[in-house]
């Protein structure tokens, strides 16, 4: 989904242009987008439903149609230095 990709690559592409910081926003295009594809080869590997795909009784207020975890937001905060 672009959308996701904007809100994930847009702040470092915004940080680029605005700052004379390229290697340090280089070092963070290469940490993010090692962390989307290790984050969706484990949700592969893993293959843990979502609680509304399992329990009637938990209501999904957004449709996501893959696998809930590993939590991708998760993974970026854990590893964000700072």
């Amino acid at each position: 989904d672009w959308i996701e990709y904007m809100l994930e690559y847009g702040p470092v592409i915004f940080f680029v242009l605005k700052t004379n910081q390229r290697p340090r926003a280089f070092y963070y295009i290469i940490l993010i987008s090692f962390l989307v594809i290790t984050n969706n080869l484990l949700k592969v590997v893993y293959k843990i439903p979502r609680p509304f795909w399992i329990f009637a009784d938990v209501k999904a207020y957004a449709c996501q149609k893959g696998f809930g975890s590993p939590s991708g937001h998760t993974m970026i905060a854990w590893a964000m230095p700072g």
